[in-house]
């Protein structure tokens, strides 16, 4: 019997996970009726998300623009890129807001110089490659900031911003609007001071050995449970709206912003 993996784990809050996991079912119902079998009834909830992402049993899972570009997905196939209602977002494209404390003075990114910046981590798109874009269009040099924290999550960066051990981060606007319904009390202690450019949204994947008629049978059966009315109510909990199907091609301007900032003398977030 084939072991297939399945994991949502991008935007698993423990608030939303009941929403993730009643997706997924509809997801595998759907797959189901279509007629493939060993399709796992439970999400997995991985913790090294690289092996998890380059696996080659993975029927389905979603990783971030970054670790996609630069490899860190093995040779993962693009099955779709969702489109989510959170404000900022603009069809399958999305970026990330800038916080700083609600408390403090600061107005734009350029006088965050010199002050402490939380990221999630080094291979996020949204964090780390979205904000060194914006500092770099501004003419920053490193180093623009005295530390650079890394937190291991979007949480975590906000939290550090809101209590006031860091003075910036850029949070992904999807994560910001989930953060803004289940933890009010924290988001309402920073403040959005601009928001990044935008690039293609955190892809759908599949492995590399899935048949292509696998793909075409997952993006199916997306469009069926998303587009059916009435709506579940979990899609409404994940603001997941659409699909659109891009190619590979698309995401070549995560990497563009990479060059583009290591052109202007801004190679490494710093």
């Amino acid at each position: 019997m084939t072991v297939r993996l399945v994991g949502l784990p991008m935007y698993d809050f423990p608030e939303i996970r009941d929403a993730s996991n009643a997706f997924w079912t509809l997801l595998a119902n759907e797959l189901r009726n279509r007629g493939l079998t060993d399709v796992p009834d439970e999400l997995e909830r991985p913790q090294n998300l690289p092996q998890f992402w380059a696996d080659p049993a993975l029927l389905f899972g979603q990783a971030c623009g970054y670790p996609l570009s630069i490899g860190l997905c093995g040779d993962a196939q693009l099955v779709a890129t969702p489109v989510y209602t959170a404000k900022g977002c603009e069809g399958p494209t999305y970026g990330s807001v800038l916080i700083v404390p609600a408390a403090s003075n600061l107005k734009a990114l350029r006088e965050t110089r010199g002050m402490i910046c939380a990221i999630n981590m080094r291979d996020s798109n949204t964090g780390m490659n979205l904000l060194r874009s914006a500092i770099a269009d501004q003419g920053g040099k490193a180093p623009f900031f005295s530390t650079v924290i890394e937190t291991g999550s979007h949480r975590q960066s906000l939290l550090k911003v809101a209590c006031g051990e860091a003075q910036l981060a850029a949070i992904d606007c999807v994560s910001f609007s989930h953060f803004s319904r289940i933890e009010p009390g924290v988001t309402a202690n920073v403040r959005i001071i601009g928001e990044t450019a935008k690039t293609p949204g955190l892809p759908f994947i599949t492995a590399k050995q899935t048949p292509v008629a696998v793909v075409l049978m997952l993006r199916d059966a997306l469009t069926a449970i998303i587009r059916k009315t009435p709506r579940a109510p979990c899609l409404d909990v994940l603001m997941l709206e659409d699909i659109a199907v891009l190619p590979r091609s698309a995401y070549a301007l995560v990497m563009d912003l990479e060059k583009n900032a290591a052109a202007q003398s801004y190679p490494v977030l710093a």
